[in-house]
């Protein structure tokens, strides 16, 4: 779960930079550019996002809720 969400984040964060610094965010001389390409192999590399839905739901399942911990 902290892989699902720290990746997501990570993907938002990086592509609001892209925006920001608009077609120079695609440019090799930017270091955006080379985060965006570096968390895009990230986030494929152990499954993709889907794929960890998938693992988080038939856990869920498996163990109910009780597996998240969650307070009362």
């Amino acid at each position: 779960m902290a892989k699902l969400s720290s990746s997501e984040a990570a993907g938002r964060v990086v592509d609001r930079c892209v925006q920001i610094f608009g077609g120079r965010g695609y440019d090799r001389d930017c270091p955006v550019e080379r985060l965006y390409r570096e968390l895009r192999v990230d986030r494929i590399w152990e499954g993709t996002s889907e794929i960890q839905r998938l693992i988080i739901a038939g856990e869920l399942r498996k163990r109910g809720l009780g597996f998240l911990n969650l307070p009362a």
